[in-house]
């Protein structure tokens, strides 16, 4: 927020009547862009406070009689203990504030740019003797304030005015008024509005001007002595003022008695805004990337045909082979069978494998009839669920936009998390042991899939067991899955190893196809050869089945 002078210089005029005669207790920050000062001030029983804020942002100068000295507290300028303030003072044209000292001939200097903000112990001469920032840099350096080039309103009256913006000739009138040393945008648009005048218009007349000229310094007055004002839409703060806003349309205004208890306010309310919308903004987007995910996978379902059902031929064909191994002569590829099921038994071709025996060729048909009734069944039960998940999001994020508290946001943010739509971030650095997996739990089987490459590597080969079973998408970059088997003896479930399947599927590539061939084999099985790149593996024994994202 960039503070505007008459705030500032209220504000000042408000601390010099609270601290004069104040003596410092102690200087301390205990968060980045926090110094505070505590008090002991004359008729006050209490301690009370000086805040002194260098977020960039939304710099701050505020009086308060609650705070207090947290155990990661450290030291600042200690030499100003004891020391008892005198005055209070805005210099002159400038965001910079003066603090002097009855008993010292240092001074504090609050420089209050946004952006720029830093506090400053100098001599007479200036020179710096200490900073809040940059001490290092800054000391033994003389403080400079930067040259004010705008014209200073208290020199011109209305005709000097009026012949100032003729020689300018401005495009817009706003732009023309903020150059002026205290007026910015708010109070320029304020003093168009009060005076009937367009902001864009680039022609007035000389009584136009001398109108305008009246309103700048009715208003000037008017806001060194009113109330000032926050202004909000849907209950979060938008607009600061020194007194009444007539121009803009907001939903709610909240006054207040003194411009200290208003500036606190407000900035306090600004730094928990920003960091609301810091936050919406990371869950937002962690959550648009799967929305958007989920919606091109839904099209894709939309637009793929329907796979036929064609188990029932394949579960024909197994059996008649069994029924009938003697076709299965050596080297044949291709066998003609008595088709025992059609009424007049005519007969039917049936490709072979030549290495496999009359039932290894059944069961190759058998699964072929166990796939094509998956598949057929598959794109209903995908186009469901993606569309289940694709509504609870859009409910999330809808949630989301309108959730105007850190805790709520924070709660959708661990609901996120849960579900591996954002992502666990920067916990290594704190120092927290991160798993190189991410776990999900199927029908009795824990389910492990790596994060990254690196990730895959530790997972498979330092996590796993020989006998889990290992799942990879073939001809991808992608997670490794294991699926953890434990001390089971038993198969794992064809269900349980198609929902591993899916998972290595949706960690891929691949992410955005159909019916992609996922591989698998016992850990034991697979090896990592020498100077192979992080995650490259060779599996052995492999199976395949073939799965869809989740």
């Amino acid at each position: 927020m960039h503070l505007h002078y008459l705030t500032l210089e209220r504000q000042a005029a408000f601390l010099a009547a609270r601290l004069r005669g104040s003596e410092i207790r102690d200087s301390f920050t205990q968060r980045k862009n926090e110094w505070v000062i505590t008090l002991d001030v004359p008729g006050l029983g209490e301690p009370a406070f000086l805040l002194l804020g260098c977020d960039g942002q939304f710099p701050f100068v505020l009086f308060s009689e609650q705070t207090r000295r947290g155990k990661n507290s450290t030291d600042i300028m200690p030499e100003l203990i004891g020391k008892t303030i005198e005055t209070v003072a805005m210099q002159p044209g400038d965001r910079v504030m003066e603090i002097r000292f009855s008993d010292c001939p240092d001074r504090l200097l609050l420089q209050l740019f946004t952006h720029r903000a830093n506090f400053f112990r100098v001599d007479r001469e200036n020179r710096i003797l200490g900073s809040f920032k940059q001490n290092r840099q800054l000391s033994g350096s003389t403080f400079v304030l930067p040259d004010n080039e705008r014209p200073v309103l208290e020199n011109f009256d209305a005709v000097s005015f009026a012949h100032k913006f003729q020689v300018d000739r401005p495009r817009a009138l706003q732009s023309w008024l903020t150059g002026f040393d205290l007026l910015n945008s708010l109070l320029a648009r304020e003093v168009c509005f009060r005076a009937g005048l367009d902001p864009q218009s680039p022609d007035l007349s000389s009584t136009a001007l001398e109108g305008l000229f009246e309103q700048i310094q009715d208003l000037l007055a008017e806001y060194r002595e009113a109330a000032p004002r926050v202004y909000l839409e849907n209950d979060l703060p938008q607009r600061f003022a020194p007194g009444d806003l007539l121009h803009p349309a907001f939903s709610e205004v909240r006054p207040f008695d003194d411009i200290n208890s208003a500036l606190r306010w407000f900035n306090f309310q600004q730094i928990r805004l920003r960091a609301i919308l810091q936050k919406r903004r990371t869950l937002s987007a962690s959550l648009q990337r799967k929305i958007s995910a989920l919606q091109h996978a839904k099209e894709q379902l939309l637009q793929a045909p329907e796979s036929p059902d064609k188990s029932e031929h394949f579960k024909k064909l197994g059996q008649l082979l069994v029924s009938q191994p003697h076709l299965l002569l050596s080297g044949l590829t291709e066998v003609e069978a008595v088709d025992y099921f059609s009424s007049e038994m005519q007969p039917i071709r049936i490709a072979v494998d030549p290495a496999k025996s009359a039932v290894e060729n059944a069961e190759v048909y058998f699964q072929k009839a166990h796939q094509s009734r998956r598949d057929a069944g598959d794109r209903s039960e995908n186009l469901t669920r993606v569309t289940e998940q694709l509504e609870m999001l859009e409910d999330i994020d809808r949630e989301m936009q309108q959730a105007a508290d850190l805790k709520n946001l924070e709660k959708i943010e661990r609901e996120l998390k849960a579900q591996h739509i954002v992502q666990y971030r920067g916990e290594a650095e704190a120092g927290v042991y991160r798993l190189p997996y991410k776990q999900y739990d199927f029908k009795g089987y824990v389910v492990w899939v790596g994060r990254n490459a690196r990730d895959n590597d530790a997972l498979t080969f330092r996590h796993a067991a020989g006998e889990d079973l290992w799942l990879h998408v073939q001809g991808y970059s992608g997670s490794h899955v294991v699926i953890r088997t434990g001390n089971r003896t038993q198969e794992v479930p064809s269900a349980v190893i198609d929902y591993a399947a899916r998972l290595a599927v949706t960690f891929s590539s691949a992410r955005h196809a159909s019916y992609v061939p996922v591989v698998y084999t016992r850990v034991k099985y697979v090896r990592k050869p020498r100077k192979a790149a992080p995650g490259a593996v060779l599996p052995e024994r492999v199976k395949t089945v073939y799965a869809d994202p989740i």
